[in-house]
């Protein structure tokens, strides 16, 4: 199902009360995922919330289940209100803004009582840098795995603009081309090494993805994103070397080669509060790579590799294998459940 983003826009601005704003920020197009984040006065309960949508999943008009909210300490709001307060001639558009990576602010200032608002592209620009304030203050009362459009937003300010903008696509016939295209001596014979022993611990394709696990010094995640009818590639690896590492060009190898590898295991939390609709519409599973007595080894949607309790606070494990060739986890997870029984 296509989802429109301006409508669910829309619907958002609908449903919240325009009076109880304190601060919004947009992320239209950024990196393809589409977020809204708000701060709102609760007068009646006399504190502030925080509000965070994931404006690709809504499929209805009501709205209600796809928030995410919590609380969020006055003197936090009020630093920000401060911030913007200092700043209020720097409040405008920067540049030319273009819809991709479309990134807006707007502040409702009760000190001033003035609406403040900006939108740039991508990146916080360096002249704008006392943002990097109150974009740090807001994330850091989201999920976790949200943190790293934050580091995608600070790039300027934190000199690391290379590593996004060489992983963005590449023009690239990747069964025809050259990998010397992309990669320089050292890293292609470092890389051979990886494909030659094979260190690869998965490598299967899903749709236009390919996504690898190699054992290096540590598990590196890699995700590969090829259109074949463009000839566009897009590339990440989670170690973060530089922009074309060692492990992209392995696993760039073995696709050109046609390998064959283990496909990784998938398996799902299973959220009991939540309707078969609800998993139905919110489908989403996880790599796993690993478990022990009291975790499970996951990578997230982002490609961060991290560990996720096998237990929930009542002592039930609600993970569900929902594909394993080596049958590893599957019989761990039974082993867990059937000890519960």
């Amino acid at each position: 199902m296509l989802i429109n983003v301006d409508k669910n826009l829309e619907k958002v601005n609908k449903f919240f009360k325009e009076r109880d704003l304190i601060l919004e920020i947009i992320l239209k197009n950024y990196e393809n995922y589409n977020f809204y984040i708000r701060i709102n006065y609760m007068e009646k309960e006399n504190f502030y919330k925080i509000f965070f949508i994931d404006l690709d999943t809504i499929f209805e008009d009501s709205i209600e289940k796809y928030i995410m909210s919590g609380p969020i300490l006055n003197y936090l709001v009020n630093k920000i209100l401060i911030i913007s307060c200092l700043y209020t001639n720097k409040f405008k558009k920067i540049g030319n803004i273009d819809e991709a990576n479309y990134v807006s602010l707007k502040i409702k200032n009760k000190f001033i009582k003035k609406e403040l608002s900006l939108s740039f592209n991508k990146y916080i620009p360096k002249e704008y840098n006392f943002l990097a304030d109150i974009f740090v203050f807001v994330f850091n009362e989201l999920p976790k795995k949200l943190d790293i459009f934050l580091f995608e937003l600070l790039a300027e300010l934190t000199n690391s603009v290379k590593k996004y903008e060489n992983n963005a696509r590449k023009n690239f016939d990747l069964f025809n081309d050259d990998l010397k295209l992309i990669f320089d001596e050292k890293t292609r014979e470092l890389g051979k090494i990886y494909y030659e022993k094979n260190w690869f611990k998965y490598l299967e394709k899903i749709g236009n993805n390919y996504y690898a696990l190699i054992a290096d010094e540590e598990n590196y995640f890699i995700e590969v994103d090829y259109d074949k009818e463009l000839k566009e590639l897009k590339m990440s690896c989670s170690c973060q070397t530089n922009e074309c590492c060692s492990h992209l060009y392995a696993v760039l190898l073995a696709i050109k080669n046609k390998k064959k590898y283990k496909k990784f295991c998938k398996v799902k939390y299973i959220d009991e509060t939540s309707t078969l609709i609800e998993d139905i519409l919110n489908f989403e599973f996880y790599f796993c790579i690993g478990i022990n007595d009291k975790d499970i080894k996951i990578v997230d949607t982002y490609g961060n590799i991290m560990e996720a309790p096998l237990k929930d606070y009542n002592g039930k494990c609600n993970w569900v294998v929902l594909e394993d060739e080596e049958g590893i986890i599957s019989k761990k997870i039974l082993a867990i459940k059937n000890d519960m029984i």
